[in-house]
């Protein structure tokens, strides 16, 4: 059976900061993709624990940039008509 590991993702940029601290260790981890930093967390903490994988469970919190749940601020376009 897997251990769970609490681990939060924070946007930086054009990259994830993905941190966890299982046992007292800060570990972190950077990822472009979000849906990479599951896997990558998992590997981390495993090498860091000295143990398997497939033993370590990521619970991942991911928190979004505060820009993310506005809508956008910039002015719609509108198309041009022209007669002909």
């Amino acid at each position: 059976m897997a251990t769970t590991y609490r681990a939060e993702a924070v946007r930086e940029g054009r990259y994830w900061v993905v941190t966890a601290d299982p046992d007292g260790l800060h570990l972190a981890g950077q990822v472009r993709r979000l849906d990479d930093a599951v896997p990558v967390m998992q590997s981390i903490v495993a090498a860091a624990l000295d143990v398997a994988e497939e033993s370590v469970s990521i619970d991942l919190d991911v928190q979004l940039p505060t820009d993310a749940a506005e809508p956008s601020r910039q002015p719609r376009l509108q198309e041009k008509r022209h007669s002909s």
